[in-house]
């Protein structure tokens, strides 16, 4: 519902654009002004640098940058305060791979589903993303753009665009003919080396800023991809001389591959009992209830990502110079029911909770 609430949303002001004399969003309305100031009051911080949990800091921001944090920062007059009480500031989180795309029938709905995907990612405290498969076209890399422009808001995005798949393991019923596989598959030729290197071509072609293989297929098409016993089918996708050349190729065109495979990893996002909503802060919750320390948890969705993308190295701190991108969770204390892979209950006592995103300086207005 609160997806469908969004689309809405979005419908009525494009609508609402063509009925009036109003003028359209430009370049750079979402962008913080340079010499806005705000102070966060922090009762619990996560530091990088130590790793540790830190009480009763302040995060100041100047404009869209960190210029200093800690117990004793002295807040300039007119500077704009926000007094978060008792929860935990943090880095803005990093997610390493997510799909803003969830469907939809024509380019149009797909475009706007990824942006209202994209904006519910930030107001929970991602303010990066790495888009693993646009699923058909490369308009992620215009919704990358128009972020970067501030015409949009959202995370700040690196996107693979349309995968690289031959799916010549697992069949799809032709129900529409080609309007089914241009519409909901990756249509690349890639059954060559060669044709594979023209794929790497043209996707950087699109501006991409990685490549996506697959070679393992995804559980898409009709067949099962499970055993009676529970364990999944591997079923192969590229060749190994198909690989090699799109690697070579793309290393070669200066960009990194991601590659999709499977062999029974587990999967933790699995929704909560008390929500029914699948979110991240959930997931980090089910690490405190295993007894993963906090700030483990946080590390690894902050600096520890930033530290495996060279594209996110600027994130993932709260240092001084840093982009001012900040997340802000609270986390209760109560019973609370999560369920596990096998959805099997199991019971934790602290939960975790969305309270709030600062994107380059600029506070996201949650819906």
């Amino acid at each position: 519902m609160h997806l469908q609430r969004r689309l809405a949303v979005l419908s009525a002001v494009i609508l609402g654009m063509t009925n009036g004399p109003s003028q359209a969003q430009g370049v750079g309305t979402y962008f913080a002004p340079q010499k806005q100031i705000i102070a966060i009051r922090a009762g619990r911080l996560f530091d990088s640098r130590s790793g540790t949990i830190q009480n009763n800091q302040i995060v100041l921001i100047v404009g869209d940058c960190i210029t200093d944090v800690g117990a004793t920062v002295q807040v300039p007059a007119g500077a704009r305060m926000l007094d978060l009480g008792s929860a935990t500031v943090l880095p803005g989180m990093i997610d390493t791979h997510v799909h803003v795309n969830t469907g939809g029938n024509t380019q149009a709905q797909r475009a706007l589903r990824a942006l209202a995907n994209a904006q519910i990612d930030l107001a929970v405290g991602f303010t990066a993303v790495l888009d693993m498969d646009s699923r058909g076209s490369f308009y992620t890399v215009d919704l990358r753009d128009a972020i970067n422009s501030g015409i949009v808001q959202g995370p700040r995005m690196q996107v693979v665009g349309q995968s690289i798949n031959q799916r010549a393991t697992n069949y799809y019923p032709d129900a529409h003919s080609v309007r089914f596989y241009d519409g909901f598959t990756e249509g690349k030729n890639v059954n060559s080396p060669w044709l594979a290197r023209t794929a790497v071509r043209e996707a950087k072609l699109h501006g991409v800023d990685y490549i996506k293989i697959y070679t393992t297929q995804d559980f898409a098409g009709t067949v099962h991809m499970w055993k009676p016993d529970a364990t999944l089918v591997n079923s192969p996708s590229l060749t190994l001389e198909e690989v090699e050349a799109i690697v070579e190729e793309a290393h070669r065109l200066g960009l990194k591959v991601a590659c999709h495979a499977y062999g029974g990893a587990t999967n933790w996002n699995v929704m909560s009992k008390t929500t029914g909503v699948i979110d991240f802060p959930n997931v980090m919750s089910k690490f405190i209830m295993f007894g993963m320390p906090l700030s483990q948890i946080i590390a690894c969705a902050t600096v520890n990502a930033a530290r495996v993308f060279p594209s996110f190295d600027d994130r993932g701190t709260l240092n001084v110079g840093a982009p001012a991108d900040v997340a802000m969770l609270e986390l209760r204390e109560g019973t609370f029911e999560f369920l596990d892979n096998y959805k099997g209950t199991r019971t934790g006592h602290q939960r975790l909770f969305p309270a709030g995103t600062v994107l380059a300086g600029k506070q996201v207005q949650r819906a």
